[in-house]
């Protein structure tokens, strides 16, 4: 039985937990998902933007919350892996807004519920401007993630063309420009003094730039104060703790 994944991200008490940053946050969801579904765990996955649930996913959908609740209870006896949302279209599940969703999460019958705070494809961190931080007055953990392909601008024009004064001045990235703007970013310190856990993850998808990269950038980021930060890939258990 694989769990070791899941063990370094989540701990039992963690009911609710956040996902935020980019790069890789749906497929981190849909993997520790599948770790908890293999030691019996039952999981509700949502997200606070229209996103694609992965094919062999069983889906949830109605527009009421009456509804949804009535529907996730009956969908975690046949599955131990759901994604709700209001609506489908095209594949894509439109999801609840912020005070739908807690209501929705007050009291469901799982054991994890995973929610994807923010979609921030091609930006990075940079995404964190447009989270509301009452998003995570009933979270347990939230994990911050650093992904490859959000680092890597020079393969990701669209990050740094974000509408982020840091970054329309950056030609290149390098480990202490990344570094020092997470720790100064307001999002951080708001975020470092909820009473909640906090997991920093660094997805390096066996890309050269980032691996140059992570070390120093992790070590900044634990000194900073971040409870756990871990440096892996999300396709693959080769996990590295930052102590």
């Amino acid at each position: 039985m694989q769990d070791s994944f899941y063990r370094n991200f989540i701990s039992e008490q963690d009911k609710i937990v956040a996902f935020i940053g980019g790069g890789g946050k749906s497929t981190l969801m849909h993997r520790l998902s599948q770790d908890c579904q293999s030691i019996g765990k039952r999981v509700v996955i949502l997200s606070l933007f229209p996103f694609i649930a992965p094919l062999d996913a069983k889906t949830v959908i109605s527009s009421t919350i009456s509804g949804i609740k009535k529907k996730i209870q009956s969908g975690l006896k046949s599955s131990k892996i759901i994604y709700i949302g209001k609506r489908i279209n095209n594949g894509i599940i439109g999801n609840f807004n912020i005070t739908e969703i807690k209501k929705i999460i007050d009291s469901l019958p799982s054991d994890h519920i995973f929610m994807e705070a923010d979609s921030a494809k091609g930006r990075s961190i940079s995404g964190y401007n447009r989270i509301s931080i009452s998003v995570f007055q009933n979270t347990h953990r939230y994990i911050n993630i650093v992904g490859a392909d959000a680092l890597n601008q020079q393969k990701n024009s669209n990050w740094i063309a974000y509408q982020d004064q840091f970054w329309k001045k950056k030609k290149l990235i390098v480990p202490i420009d990344i570094g020092e703007w997470i720790i100064a970013h307001p999002i951080f310190n708001k975020l470092s003094k909820k009473p909640i856990s906090s997991t920093f993850f660094i997805n390096k998808v066996e890309n050269i730039y980032i691996e140059n990269l992570a070390i120093p950038l992790a070590k900044s980021i634990k000194m900073a104060g971040a409870q756990n930060v871990l440096i892996g890939s999300v396709f693959n258990s080769n996990l590295h703790l930052i102590r």
